[in-house]
């Protein structure tokens, strides 16, 4: 019993000393593309992204508020904005045609171009 419980703990020690390495070696390769990237007080210095994407034939105009991630998406096709608390659409749902809709659309390519800053950023879990 005594060599079970042992056991046990060592390898809960070790699971944690590994976690632990793992989430250091994530942080410095994170802060290094960051530091590639300009560096975070050049990010911050921004308020913010705008970018233009084609998405199954229909181009986007993306505005997102770098301090309040705040984002308007227009297209020819629909309007999407977040006010910081509700995500609407114009003029319906239909005309996104994207199957998670656009409470999860309004920022999955704000995620994908800033994915350094928001996991890297002051908003983020050191």
């Amino acid at each position: 019993m005594k060599l079970s419980i042992f056991f046990l703990f060592g390898l809960i020690l070790f699971s944690c000393k590994e976690q632990q390495t793992i989430n250091q070696e994530a942080k410095s390769l994170l802060d290094e593309v960051i530091l590639k990237h300009g560096g975070i007080e050049t990010w911050n210095s921004y308020n913010t992204l705008e970018f233009d994407l084609e998405r199954s034939g229909v181009n986007e105009h993306h505005i997102v508020d770098l301090k309040s991630r705040k984002v308007k998406i227009e297209s020819q096709d629909y309007t999407i904005g977040y006010d910081g608390e509700n995500v609407w659409i114009t003029p319906s749902i239909e005309a996104l045609k994207y199957p998670f809709g656009p409470r999860f659309y309004h920022n999955i390519y704000y995620y994908r171009a800033a994915t350094p800053f928001v996991f890297g950023g002051p908003r983020s879990k050191s």
